[in-house]
Parts: structure tokens; sequence; C-alpha cells
């Protein structure tokens, strides 16, 4: 029996001879994780968890090859001495100091060998900092360099840390004032919206810099160009000299008894027979820009250099013109017209001035057209009408009337008001959800003269702001 219980004591032994050998089942709580002996004369060991992972803890070290707490006099230097980083991921850096330093002056500096020095990160320190920023390890070594500025420290530190793994970066309180010295990490971000067709655009950003949110219903922001696929049209005319018995005007350039042009109501093409432009001085030579539609109502803008009174043939024919501008170096000194089918002239001014399409009055330098039409694939919203008296006061009352033509359609009246020129000078009226029109529809101001006795030589300007955008 004793011979038994020796040799039962002596199983247990081996057994657990073996057991704290090739590591030994531990139980925390309701886990139960292995440990491997790493030390077998203190039995110290490591614990393994049910992955087989080896726990670990990765301790910092505090760098004191680049720390210091040595004051600096006016304008004098520090460098700390050079530290290898093949074992780190992370530096955190820690500075104090009651004056400013130079400027750029606390630089960390990188080497691969030791011996060639790069300057990596560079800030400049304000007096009274107690500064912390979080420089990544980018090369085999680094260390630590400090400038102070022109004044002599009485209070100055610098604290290094290494750490095995990366840790969260400088931060700060919400409410803390920040400046271009605070350390900083880089994030782009791509945000993305959903469209009403299901399909997914990143969020641009204008020209600025500024996030397109609410800057795409900024009508300034249209007018800069910096939203995509919408633009603001200006469109503004004169009928500078027209009488009651006119009747209902177009307010154009052409509404004019002096210089005989005396078309009262703007004719429009129906084929794209827009095809020629002069002046009606010898002496205008100027680059002319024509704004308008081509054949199948897309937008033209087409420069042409004019050659007195002789015809000069536009390079695209248009079916709609209204706008015509000097772009050269000098004023017109005459009257320039663009006209349909080459038609005969006197003067430099179509003989028929029914087939006049745009008229430059005589120093203008551009057209003044209450009309527009709106071009292919585009959609436009009028948000403001205007009429007002042109410096010719006469005792009438003015109806004035917006008019629009959809494709292969007739004129319809869109909206009506009126001013008498004794009482006011003129007529606004703002659109405050705007007036919507689809491509191909001719939009035109009009007015007419309401007086007893008639009136002659009245002069009315008008015009409309357009917002427009691709379909």
């Amino acid at each position: 029996m004793k011979e038994k219980l020796i040799g039962i004591f002596i199983g247990i032994f081996v057994v657990l001879c073996f057991t704290i050998g090739s590591g030994m089942i531990i139980s925390e709580g309701y886990e139960v994780v292995k440990s491997i002996i790493i030390d077998k004369d203190t039995g110290a060991f490591a614990k393994v968890n049910s992955d087989g992972q080896l726990h670990t803890v990765l301790e910092s070290k505090a760098d004191t090859n680049n720390a210091t707490e040595v004051a600096l006099g006016a304008n004098n230097a520090w460098t700390g001495t050079v530290t290898e980083l093949a074992s780190f991921n992370a530096i955190s850096l820690f500075v104090e100091t009651d004056v400013a330093s130079a400027t750029k002056g606390l630089t960390v500096q990188y080497s691969n060998d030791g011996v060639d020095w790069h300057i990596g990160e560079a800030y400049t320190i304000p007096a009274g900092a107690e500064k912390f920023y979080s420089p990544p390890p980018w090369m085999n070594y680094y260390r630590i360099a400090y400038t102070n500025g022109a004044s002599p420290q009485s209070d100055f530190h610098i604290h290094t840390v290494l750490h095995k793994t990366m840790f969260k970066p400088s931060s700060h309180n919400v409410d803390d004032n920040i400046s271009d010295e605070d350390d900083a990490e880089l994030a782009i971000n791509v945000i993305k919206a959903k469209k009403p067709n299901g399909s997914y655009q990143s969020i641009g950003s204008s020209t600025d810099g500024n996030l397109l949110v609410h800057d795409a219903e900024n009508p300034s922001a249209i007018a800069f160009g910096d939203v995509e696929g919408k633009a603001t049209v200006q469109k503004f005319g004169n009928a500078p000299d027209f009488d009651t018995d006119d009747g209902q005007i177009t307010v154009w350039d052409g509404a004019s008894d002096s210089p005989d042009i005396d078309v009262m109501q703007y004719v429009y093409s129906v084929t794209a027979d827009i095809d020629s432009v002069i002046s009606s001085d010898t002496g205008d030579l100027q680059d002319v820009e024509i704004q308008g539609l081509g054949a199948s109502s897309n937008l033209v803008v087409q420069t042409v250099t004019l050659n007195g009174q002789t015809r000069v043939a536009l390079a695209t024919n248009l079916y709609r013109v209204f706008r015509v501008k000097n772009v050269g170096t000098s004023n017109f000194t005459g009257d320039v017209s663009c006209y349909v089918t080459n038609a005969p002239t006197s003067g430099g001014i179509p003989t028929d001035t029914s087939l006049i399409r745009a008229h430059v009055q005589d120093g203008n330098n551009q057209t003044e057209m209450a009309i527009y039409t709106v071009p292919a694939d585009k959609e436009v919203v009028i948000h403001g009408l205007y009429w007002y008296s042109a410096g010719a006061n006469k005792s009438s009352t003015y109806v004035c009337t917006l008019w629009a033509r959809p494709p292969g359609g007739v004129f319809q009246l869109k909206w009506k008001g009126a001013f008498n020129d004794d009482i006011q000078s003129g007529l606004f009226h703002p659109f405050k959800t705007g007036l919507y029109f689809d491509e191909g529809t001719d939009i035109e101001l009009r007015v007419e003269s309401i007086a007893s006795p008639a009136i002659a030589g009245a002069a009315i300007s008008g015009g409309f702001e357009i917002e427009m955008k691709d379909k």
C-alpha cells in the first residue's frame, strides 16, 4: 500500500512538471486561457487567449536624448541627440516656453543614416505656450532642434516620448482657439449625395472653395460661373422713339423713328436666314460678338470683323439673334445692323428695315433688346421685369406687357401692368417664385402709350433677369 501511494505522488509530480513546462490552464472567471512559462527560475508566465494570441504590453519610452529643461538665451539654439526609431511607431512631443521661438524655431529632423538630416516638421512656438505635437516617425533616426527668439527664456521644457503603437494625436477642446502652428491631420473627404433619379454624385465646391450646398441657389455664385449647368442672363432693351399711334411696340432698338428704322414690333425669322452684319459708317472695322441660336436652336456665339459699309457674312447662319456687342478697341461711329438673306443696303442700312434682326444704335456699342429665345436643352426662370421712361418726359399712361410664344405656337400674354409718366417714372415687378419657360420659347417685352391727345417721341427702357439651367 505504501509503495502504491508513493507511485501515485510521483505520477502527479511528473504530470505537474510536464504541464508547467509546456503551458498550463488557468481559469479567470468564465474565460479559460492558457499560459506559457517565460522564466523557469521565477515561474513568471505570459497569458495566451483562446485564439492563441500572446498577451503583451507595449511600453512607451521617454526619450531623454531629445528632452531638455535648460533655458536658452536670446537667439540661442539647442539640438537633441540622435535616436533610432526602428522599433517605434509614434512620437509625442511636449513644448513649454515663456517667450516666443524664432520663426519655425521648433523642428523635427529625420535621417536614414544619422548623418544626412531633413526637416520633416517645423513650428513657430508663441510666448507662454504649452504645446503638444505628434509628428510621425518617417525615417530610421530622428532628433529635435529648437531655436529661441529674440528674448532670453526663464522657463523652457521639451519632453519626448516614443510609442510602440499609434495613439490619438494632439487634440483640442471644442471652444479652443486654434492657429496655423497647431498640429493637424490631413483628411480628404468625398461626400456623395443621392440624386432624384436614384444615382449618387459627389458634392463639389465652388471655385472659391465653398461647399456647394446652398451655393447652387445663390444668384451671385451662378453669375460667377461657380454652379455647373447654370447661368444668368440680363436682357435689357430700349424703344428710343415711338408714338401713341404706333400701338403696342417691342422694347428694342428698332422701335425708332430717328434714326428711321421704324420696326415697332420685332420680326422673327422662321428659318436660319440671319447671315449678315454691316455698319452705317465706313470707319467701323471692329470685332463684333453676335449671340443667337443656330438652325437647331443651339446656342451660338460668334465673332466677326466689320468692314464699314460693306456686308460681312456670318460664319454660322442664325435662326435667332438676341445680342450684338462691340468687342473691339474703339467705339462704333455708326449704327450696326445684323440682318437676313444678304439683303440690299443703302449707306450701311438694309433698305428693307423689316429684315433687321438686331440693331446697335450709334454710341451704345451693344444692342438693347428686351427679347430672348430659350436655347435647346435649356430651361429658364424669369425673376423680375421692369419698364422705365427713358428720358423723354411725356404725359401718358404706358401699358407694359410680357409675352411668350412656345415653339410652333402663338404669343401669349404672361403679365400686364401700367404706370403714368406724370406720377411714376416706371414699373418693377418681381416674381417671388420665378416664371418658368421651356426650350424654344420666344420671350418679349412690349409697351403701348395710352394718351389723349396722342403723343410722339416717347422712349421706354425695359428688361428682365433670367436664370438658366441645363435640362
